[in-house]
């Protein structure tokens, strides 16, 4: 017995039924949807039929056959994903160690999928190129100007300034010569006979050694937070000794000051300059360390006398003692 073979206009379903069911209505095995079953073509026959008479009638839908085979629909097959691809995507997060495997990735997984067409993923292993290549780019080019501003822009920086300074110290120096020419000329011509006060030097005046070399004060003076014994002349003393106060000579009349060795921090800073052999400057500064005794007088007619005692540890030694009287600014 022949069979009708046909297919499913809905799930394309390959169907087979007997041919007594041609024109009628069935209900798909697979899709459940109802579809009319293809008429088979009739033998001719004398008989015609009139069009006056009416229509053919209704079709009604008839339950499936038991023996209407139903034949599956091939499954279709999973494309799998490729591993490359998602790698070259998810090494971007993992900052400089990653982007340089990224598109090494990348580029493999671009290269099988192109080799193996059933390979998914060419659009994660696009995208992870071009994080990837973005980010070294813009790695490349801070390097770049790093590179620039260090060997380039910081030489050039570094020698207009080192020439500024050069230009300050120049002009300085030029103002330091003009100045020390008049105040020569000056003194010559008996203008400035002497910029500081000479007062008479008490009896037991301070003397002592600075620097290791014998010291005698010819001047001392009481200015704002410092107080300053000195031999030799105001524009280059041989021998000075500074004590820095921290307050107004007012606040010292009538006062005696005391540190001892094992003080820490006190207010008061003392140094020692002198000229050594080879006429060069040199100078001890002690913060602690030191001991010093002074008394001061009253402040009477712009002088205060008073008393000293110090000693400074060191090589060479310093140590001054006496009487002084000093001028008041």
């Amino acid at each position: 017995m022949s069979e009708l073979k046909f297919s499913c206009p809905h799930c394309a379903q390959h169907i087979s039924c007997d041919p007594a069911w041609a024109g009628h209505s069935i209900q798909c095995p697979s899709c459940q949807q109802q579809i009319a079953v293809p008429t088979a073509p009739q033998p001719q026959t004398g008989l015609r039929v009139s069009s006056a008479g009416a229509g053919p009638p209704p079709i009604t839908p008839a339950p499936v056959p038991a023996h209407i085979q139903a034949r599956p629909a091939p499954a279709q097959p999973t494309r799998p994903w490729s591993g490359l691809a998602i790698a070259s995507l998810a090494l971007c997060a993992f900052g400089f160690f990653g982007w340089i495997p990224g598109v090494i990735c990348g580029h493999m997984a671009k290269t099988r999928i192109r080799l193996n067409p059933n390979l998914r993923g060419n659009g994660l292993a696009t995208a992870g190129l071009i994080i990837n290549y973005t980010f070294l780019a813009l790695l490349t080019m801070c390097i770049a100007v790093a590179c620039f501003m260090n060997y380039y822009v910081k030489p050039q920086r570094q020698k207009r300034l080192a020439q500024e300074r050069r230009e300050q110290a120049a002009a300085q120096a030029a103002r330091n010569a003009q100045r020390n020419e008049q105040y020569q000329r000056d003194l010559a011509e008996n203008r400035i006979p002497y910029r500081e006060p000479k007062l008479e030097i008490p009896t037991n005046a301070v003397s002592g050694q600075i620097g290791g070399k014998p010291f005698r004060y010819e001047h001392a003076i009481a200015s704002q937070n410092s107080f300053v014994l000195r031999e030799g002349s105001f524009s280059r003393a041989e021998r000075q000794i500074s004590i820095t106060t921290w307050v107004k000579p007012s606040d010292l009349a009538g006062k005696e000051l005391l540190v001892t060795p094992d003080m820490r921090n006190p207010r008061l800073h003392v140094t020692a300059e002198w000229l050594d052999d080879a006429k060069k400057d040199q100078r001890n500064w002690k913060p602690w360390g030191y001991s010093l005794r002074m008394k001061f007088g009253p402040i009477e007619n712009g002088q205060m006398s008073g008393s000293i005692d110090l000693r400074m540890p060191g090589t060479p030694p310093t140590a001054i003692k006496g009487n002084f009287v000093a001028a008041v600014k």
